[in-house]
C-alpha cells in the first residue's frame, strides 16, 4: 500500500467539508493546508469551553516551575512541586473533558 500524503488527506477534508460534514483533522498544524486548519484538533480545542481554563492551568504550571527553580527553601520547593503535580492532574482532566466534548458534538 502507498502512504497517504498530508496533502491528499487535506484534499479529502476539503471535499467532505463542502458537504457540511463534521470533520476532525488530526496532524501537526504546521503540516496542514490553510484551508483545513479550522478542522484541526488544535483549532477545535482552542474553540472549546475548556480552552481558557487549560491555558490558565498551563501558565500556573510554568509560574510554579520558575518559582521552584528560584527558591532556596526546600520546604517551599516541595510545596511548589506538589502544586505542579496537582495542576498537571487537573490539566489532564480538563484536556480529556475537552476531547470528550469534541467527540460528542
Amino acid at each position: 500500500a502507498l502512504p497517504i500524503s498530508n496533502v491528499a488527506v487535506d484534499n479529502l477534508v476539503e471535499r467532505l467539508a463542502a458537504y457540511k460534514e463534521k470533520i476532525l483533522r488530526l496532524g501537526h498544524p504546521a503540516r496542514l493546508l490553510e484551508a483545513v486548519q479550522q478542522h484541526s484538533l488544535d483549532a477545535v480545542l482552542a474553540g472549546s469551553d475548556n480552552s481558557h481554563i487549560v491555558a490558565d492551568i498551563r501558565k500556573d504550571i510554568d509560574r510554579a516551575f520558575l518559582q521552584a527553580k528560584k527558591t532556596q527553601d526546600k520546604g517551599q520547593r516541595f510545596n511548589l512541586r506538589s502544586e505542579i503535580k496537582t495542576l498537571r492532574k487537573e490539566l489532564k482532566g480538563r484536556e480529556e473533558a475537552a476531547m470528550l466534548e469534541i467527540g460528542r458534538a
